[in-house]
């Protein structure tokens, strides 16, 4: 029951801005633009992440050539056996700053009310800087990518949008050329 009373309160303010245009226009735009954004804010974050784990598919099968031509040159490499490992990294560092701070002042005056003061202030909730890292190996046999692994916390934490990022100009590369080979 408590969820059906939000629902009749937001459907009571869309009928309310419908009711009086003037009124209702500023009210329907401070409950329709929060969630918008929301929404398209949402919808970049996991689209990247999607697209991240979709090109674990559609890059198999590249030529390490045309991998190296699109992704760059990997940071590490290690062959075991004849299969080729090739790790890329990518690093973000996501950064806030401090918000509400409390102040403290003094100040005294002279009898001409020329004054001076002196204060400080302390923010009450601090920042904060968090890095996020993904790392991308490419297994490569016979000289095509045959595997794609992602790990690191901008793998696990963000449903592989960091690892986007890797893998980025590969999936424009391959999207322009869906007819021919890469």
């Amino acid at each position: 029951m408590p969820r059906r009373g939000r629902v009749t309160a937001v459907g009571r303010h869309l009928v309310a801005a419908i009711a009086a245009p003037n009124a209702g226009v500023m009210r329907l735009k401070s409950i329709v633009c929060p969630l918008l954004a929301l929404a398209v804010l949402t919808g970049c974050a996991s689209s990247l992440g999607e697209q991240a784990t979709q090109a674990r598919m559609s890059l198999i099968g590249l030529s390490k050539p045309d991998l190296l031509s699109c992704a760059g040159v990997p940071q590490r490499s290690v062959v075991v056996n004849g299969t080729e490992y090739l790790t890329y990294v990518s690093q973000s560092l996501d950064t806030r700053p401090g918000t509400v701070g409390v102040g403290v002042g003094w100040g005294v005056h002279s009898h001409r009310r020329v004054g001076t003061g002196f204060g400080f202030g302390y923010p009450l909730v601090a920042g904060f800087a968090e890095t996020r890292t993904c790392e991308a190996t490419f297994t490569v046999d016979n000289g095509r990518v045959s595997g794609v692994n992602y790990v690191g916390d901008g793998a696990a934490r963000q449903g592989n949008r960091q690892c986007y990022f890797i893998v980025e100009s590969c999936l424009t590369r391959i999207g322009s050329n869906r007819d021919g080979p890469f």
